[in-house]
């Protein structure tokens, strides 16, 4: 298991690559609290996806979808799926 960064700097990467013509901005950076955030925006009307992992494996993935529709909830599971 890669330590947190490393596995959100990687995701940062493959969305850059994949899903170029739906990233509108992607940061990543790191909490005070031991933990890597990456934080991306897939939609115009949407807020942004939060994905936040730990050096232990653990990750956490935040989105709000209600605002774009069921159509941006299907395409993030699909994304996330991945």
């Amino acid at each position: 298991m890669p330590a947190g960064d490393r596995l959100l700097a990687g995701v940062a990467t493959w969305l850059q690559a994949d899903y170029a013509d739906y990233l509108r901005h992607v940061r990543h950076d790191t909490t005070g609290e031991g933990e890597a955030r990456l934080t991306a925006s897939l939609h115009p009307t949407a807020p942004a996806v939060v994905i936040t992992a730990t050096d232990i494996g653990r990750v956490t993935v935040s989105a709000e979808t209600a605002a774009a529709g069921p159509g941006y909830h299907r395409f993030l599971g699909q994304v996330l799926g991945r």
